[in-house]
Order: structure tokens, then C-alpha cells, then sequence
């Protein structure tokens, strides 16, 4: 870690023994409205698991969101903070000083956990936000085995794994597109047209491989 201040430096000697760290799964919807599930009095049975998990769990009933858009919910969701105090709110802002290192999931690693996000490019892609030592893999690309990002790291450049990734998902996109072999991505289209299986079984054989190798 760099001499910003993290996790790290306020949780250090608080970690629980392994065996009673809890696994953490959180899974979020985007765009879907209370109106439409049945666990909010929706006369259809649209939601029949999250019905059975309430039964034992907390339900909120009147929640606000922080943020209007996709991006900046997630990152005051893993962050704690509003968008007012860390400035994200839309592509292309990301995370600076403290804020890049302030976090959920930097937590959870020191305390030992293995942390991977899956979601969608353009939305829920830890890699684009600048936050830092936060996830192991973040949809299908680990940082650990990127040598770039890894030696640029070392090097003390600021947010390598932002510029990294997009320099080779520019070059990549650009190529594919030159030869005709695929066409300019359209972030709308990703949440609005029916999901692509191919896409989605990438993230399902990762998430299984996961928690196949993984002890933590």
C-alpha cells in the first residue's frame, strides 16, 4: 500500500480468528423497482426467494438511493461515503487520495477474505472507479497476474490498473472493429437488451471456479 491512508492502518490486530469470518455474498438488481416485487405487496410472485430470506432477515421499506445512476451507487455502497464527499457520480470520474483506499472490500481483505467482483463493463467494474487493494478479481481479470499493473504498481504510478485496462480494451475494441469482426459497444444496450448467455456463462464458470479453488 502507498502512504495514503488505509483499511489497513485502522483495523490492523481487530481481525477475528479465520474460522469465524463469515462468507459475504452481495448481490444487487439494477433498475428494478419495489413495484414489481412480491415481497413489497407485488400481487404477483415475482421475488418467492427474497420473500423467504425476509422472513428472517432485516426488510427496508423505505429506502433512498445516494446517487441517480449505477456508478455512483455502487461505489457509496462499497465506500460509505456520498458522492458529495467523494465526486463519483458518472464514467469518467474515479475515486482520489483516501477515498481510493477507504472501503468495504479493502477491509474485508485484510482480513483475510479472497473478494471478487462480477458485474457489467461501464456500470459495476471496480477497475474504471481507482479503488484500491479492494477486489482479487474483478470480471474475468485479476490484477494480482497483470505484469503490467504489478510492476507499475511497485513503481508508484498513480491508478495503473485504470489506465492499463483501458488502454487495451481501447486497442482491442479499435482492432475488432477495424477488421469488421465486431462493433462500437453501446453501454445502453448492455442493461437494456435480453442477456447474452455467453456473457453471463463467463461469469457463472467464474464465480463457481472461485469458489471451487478458493479457501477463503
Amino acid at each position: 500500500m502507498n502512504t495514503q491512508t488505509g483499511a489497513s492502518d485502522q483495523w490492523k490486530g481487530a481481525a477475528p480468528p479465520e474460522q469465524d469470518l463469515p462468507n459475504i455474498i452481495l448481490i444487487a438488481s439494477d433498475g428494478l423497482s419495489a413495484n414489481h416485487m412480491s415481497v413489497y405487496g407485488y400481487p404477483r410472485l415475482t421475488t418467492p426467494n427474497i420473500q423467504a430470506l425476509a422472513e428472517t432477515s432485516l426488510l427496508v421499506e423505505n429506502a433512498f438511493t445516494n446517487s441517480g445512476t449505477t456508478y455512483g451507487s455502487t461505489i457509496s455502497l462499497l465506500t460509505g461515503k456520498m458522492p458529495t464527499r467523494t465526486g463519483v457520480l458518472y464514467p469518467p470520474d474515479i475515486l482520489h487520495g483516501t477515498d481510493s483506499y477507504q472501503h468495504l472490500p479493502g477491509i474485508l481483505q485484510d482480513l483475510g477474505y479472497t473478494s471478487v467482483q462480477i458485474g457489467v463493463s461501464f456500470y459495476v467494474d471496480a477497475n474504471t472507479w481507482n479503488i484500491q487493494n479492494a477486489f482479487d478479481i474483478v470480471n474475468q481479470h485479476s490484477l494480482k497476474r497483470d505484469i503490467v499493473v504489478s510492476t507499475m504498481n511497485k513503481l508508484g504510478y498513480d491508478f495503473p490498473a485504470l489506465f492499463v485496462l483501458t488502454v487495451e480494451e481501447r486497442l482491442t475494441d479499435r482492432l475488432f472493429q477495424a477488421l469488421f469482426i465486431d462493433t462500437i459497444a453501446n453501454p445502453f444496450s448492455v442493461v437494456t437488451r435480453a442477456p447474452s448467455w455467453s456473457d453471463d456463462r463467463k461469469r457463472i464458470d467464474q464465480l463457481l471456479e472461485v469458489l471451487a479453488e478458493t479457501e477463503q
